[in-house]
This record gives C-alpha cells, structure tokens and sequence, in this order.
C-alpha cells in the first residue's frame, strides 16, 4: 500500500504537470487557427506527427497524441522545450520551472524511503586566519543560504504541499543564472533581490579596505552557489547550514547513508569546499591565507547539533544563568575581548539594542574600519562604561540573544565562566567564585 507521503507526491505531481500543459494549451497556443502561435505550433507538432489529416486535430488532440505515445510524461518536457523553443521561448521558462518543482519532489521521495539518511559536520579552519572576519563571513552566508531556500515560494508554489516539496531544494542554478544574465530576474524577483543584497552586503565589507569589492562581491556569490550546486548534484546533498563555533562550520544532510560514504571516501567532496571556501575567503579579507584545514564528522552529535540549529536557530538555543558564575557581575574587559570574537554579522543591531546611538556606532564604525572584531568590542565597552551596574552578564547574554540570530550562547556564557573562574584568585588551594 502506498504512504500517505508517496501519495501525497504522486498527487501533487500530477497536479503541476497539468496545470503546466493546460498553461501552455491555453495562454500560449489557443484554438485560434488563425494565430501566429498556432500555426507555428502545427509547423513545428508535423515533425512528430506524420499525419495528412493532422490539421483536423485541436490542440488538445496534439498533447494528448505526445502523452500516449511517450514522448510527454510527468516531468519530461523535452518534446515541448523542443518546440516551444520555435513557438514562443516566454513558455520555457513555465516549462523548466514546473520541471525543476517535480525533481523537487523527486528527491523528497527518496528522502522518505530512506530513514538513514545522514547528516555530516564539516569544519574548515583557516590556521594563520582572522576568526572575527570569517565569523562574519559565515553569518552573511548563512543568513543569505537560509533565506534562498524559501526564495521561490511566493512564485512557484500556490498550496502547503507545494510549498514543502519546493523548498526542499536550494534554488541555487536559478541564482546562478540570475547572477550571469541567462535567468530573467524579474520571473524571480524575491531570489533576485535576495541575491541583490547578500552581493551589496559583501561589497560593504570589502569596500573598506579594496577598490575591487564590487568584483569580488559577485565572484564570491558565484563561487558560493557554484559550491551548493556541486554539493547538490554531484554529492547528494539535501540541505546545508553555515554556523560558527570558533571555526566555521557546514552541517550538511545527504540523501542517505550511501551518498555520505562515497562523499567521505573520495577526495573530490573535501576538495570542493577546501578550494572554494580559500577562494571566497581570500577575496573577502584580502588576505593570503593558507589553505584550510578540512575535517568532516558523521556522528550523532552532529545529526543532533545540526536538527536544533536548523529548526530553532541560535537564538532559540536556552541558556540556564544559574549554571553562570555571577550573572549580575560587570564583564571585564578581556572578558569581553572574548565575547567579540563570537559575535557576527549583526553586530550593529545588538549596539542598538544595548542602547548606542547612530551617531555612536558610526563614529566607532569610521575609527576602527575594516577591523569588525575591534568595533564589537569598542561596542560593548561602551555599554559598560555608560551602564554601570546594569551592564551585567546577565543583560549582556539576554542582548545577544535577542539579536544575533547565528550566535551560540550557550558557548559564550561557558567562554565567561572558564574567564571568570581563571581571575579569581585562589584561597586556601580553591579560587573564590
């Protein structure tokens, strides 16, 4: 008997594959004999009907005469790309959208009848690096990745079971086209605009300290989906997610258990994130670094780790204070050279929050430059020295996790309490607390 799922699927399928043909019988063709496009149709329909009394058929009768003869199945366009190729290319794009939706769904079948799939860790650290500038890095890709994946849904998915089976896979050789010029922007204009602010967010960053970020914006958005891409069609790779835990990490989830071997026995899956992540690395802090150092886990500590980060994300992450070493303390100031290092991208949001004006943040933002782990910290001495004894760790955690989305701070509240503890000082062979 088929699941509930399967069917689900099939139905679905069905579904967009007729809307796709009765789209293209009547809002491209029509029944109008005398139309430019239905004689072109007919033109182009005699090279896979060779029939004298073909004229006499409607539209209909041509579609129907393509899917009894095998030539037009659920997802095999083919035939109509073919022709619609000479009829009106406008119809291709309708074509490979509805195509690329029933793959979609395609892989989500698999996903279902295999119950192991599996999920890996990937840890890249650069050794001679600049752990603040990748953590920003990571934050800027993350937040663009998660977003992409749901970046079609408002054009190409018009019921809940189309919305989950569509977002099951990264839009990411649309992206790539949208980047290059040969995908029509305005047909996806939430990816588009999307992509429009991860390259203008990245050219910020590298404009202050390179006059070729423009460039090197767009070459790391190129090299990032061409990355995603790869991981997707070569390797299997359901879905992924950037994070930050003093190197930058990917968690990413294969189809199944046989797809997570090959990748991890083979050198080509390593290769591809150790050159690009160099590449994107290097264009990004202008800096000559090393290659990284790539070390892939497949335990259960990373399927865990990877399931709560991506369905609750960082800020949902509970932190117990009573586990802290005097939460209502004032941080230090190498304490809080250490908090710096963790925060990301949303740095200026939490000085909002922590109660810094705009004129502040910008003058901070004017003084210090490029130099991003410097202008968090100079952030929060600030809220420390004009809060006084409300500037506590308690209030800090709760600021941080409020706003920095990616964040993990459960690890910032450990790095507090190994400080703390390390400073106090020490009576009759035990350190006061």
């Amino acid at each position: 008997m088929m699941d509930f799922r399967s069917s689900k699927s099939v139905r679905v399928t069905h579904n967009l594959h007729d809307s796709l043909l009765a789209k293209l019988m009547t809002g491209y063709v029509g029944e109008d004999k005398t139309s430019e496009m239905y004689r072109k149709w007919k033109l182009q329909f005699k090279r896979y009907r060779d029939s004298s009394a073909e004229e006499n058929y409607s539209i209909q009768d041509d579609f129907n005469f393509l899917e009894k003869s095998g030539l037009l199945r659920v997802g095999q366009y083919d035939v109509l790309e073919d022709i619609f190729n000479h009829v009106d290319t406008k119809a291709l794009f309708d074509i490979k959208l509805a195509s690329q939706m029933i793959d979609n769904i395609s892989l989500a079948q698999i996903q279902n009848k295999d119950e192991n799939a599996c999920i890996a860790e990937i840890r890249v650290n650069f050794w001679n690096g600049c752990p603040a500038v990748e953590k920003h890095l990571t934050d800027m890709i993350g937040d663009f990745v998660s977003k992409m994946e749901y970046a079609l849904y408002p054009q190409s998915a018009s019921t809940v079971d189309e919305f989950y089976l569509v977002s099951l896979t990264c839009p990411t050789k649309i992206a790539l086209g949208i980047i290059n010029g040969t995908e029509n922007a305005k047909k996806y204009e939430n990816l588009a605009n999307l992509i429009s602010e991860f390259i203008e967010t990245l050219r910020a960053f590298i404009s202050c300290h390179s006059k070729h970020a423009k460039n090197s914006s767009i070459y790391i958005a190129k090299q990032l989906l061409n990355m995603l891409e790869d991981m997707k069609k070569k390797f299997k790779v359901k879905r992924w997610k950037f994070d930050w835990s003093d190197c930058i990490i990917i968690f990413v989830e294969f189809y199944s258990q046989f797809d997570f071997k090959i990748a991890l026995n083979g050198s080509s899956f390593t290769k591809c994130i150790e050159t690009t992540l160099h590449c994107i690395i290097r264009n990004f802090n202008d800096v000559q670094l090393k290659v990284p150092h790539i070390e892939i886990r497949g335990d259960f500590e990373s399927r865990r780790t990877f399931s709560a980060a991506y369905s609750k994300g960082a800020n949902g992450v509970p932190f117990d204070l009573k586990k802290i070493s005097k939460p209502e303390r004032i941080p230090t100031e190498k304490e809080l050279v250490s908090v710096s290092k963790h925060i990301g991208a949303k740095f200026q949001l939490l000085g909002v929050y922590l109660g810094l004006t705009s004129t502040q943040l910008e003058q901070i933002r004017m003084t210090h430059g490029s130099d991003i782990q410097t202008q968090i910290f100079r952030i929060l001495v600030s809220w420390r020295n004009e809060n006084g004894s409300e500037a506590t760790i308690r209030n800090l955690l709760h600021a941080v996790n409020e706003t920095c989305c990616t964040v993990d701070v459960v690890r910032i509240a450990k790095i507090l309490n190994r400080e703390y503890l390390n400073n106090s000082p020490i009576v009759d062979g035990k350190r006061c607390c």
